[in-house]
């Protein structure tokens, strides 16, 4: 993997298939605790971290209220960095560790997220009907 594939992967989510599976919750746990899932999670957070964009600002804001995570802050403070998965682990065990399926959140707003689909801001109206 370089790192060009993680810049590529940020904004991309896999497709959804219809009749998701399930996961138990050993199952999820006994995913996070594996020495592979460590390995990506921190080489994503790595990558998140040091992101750097046109307006100067550096670091990946949370996917979830698209406000800047503080990458110094360590978990459980509410603005620490999360591993979040766009597709839930519990939905699709299968994508439990696919880079393409991971955002940047913070610990709060994961956990306010839990296995729930993301709320979408559309904005305001222009105009109602």
């Amino acid at each position: 993997m370089t790192e060009n594939f993680w810049d590529d992967t940020l904004e991309t989510a896999p497709s959804r298939p219809r009749g998701a599976a399930s996961i138990s919750a050993q199952r999820a746990t006994d995913i996070r605790k594996s020495p592979q899932y460590k390995k990506l999670r921190e080489s994503f957070r790595a990558q998140c971290a040091r992101k750097r964009f046109s307006d100067g600002k550096i670091g990946e804001p949370c996917w979830l209220c698209g406000t800047d995570i503080d990458y110094h802050q360590k978990y459980p403070h509410p603005h620490a960095w999360s591993l979040d998965h766009a597709i839930t682990v519990k939905e699709r065990p299968e994508l439990a560790m696919d880079p393409q399926n991971f955002r940047a959140s913070h610990a709060d707003c994961n956990l306010r997220r839990g296995t729930d689909d993301p709320t979408i801001d559309i904005g305001v109206a222009s105009e109602y009907w």
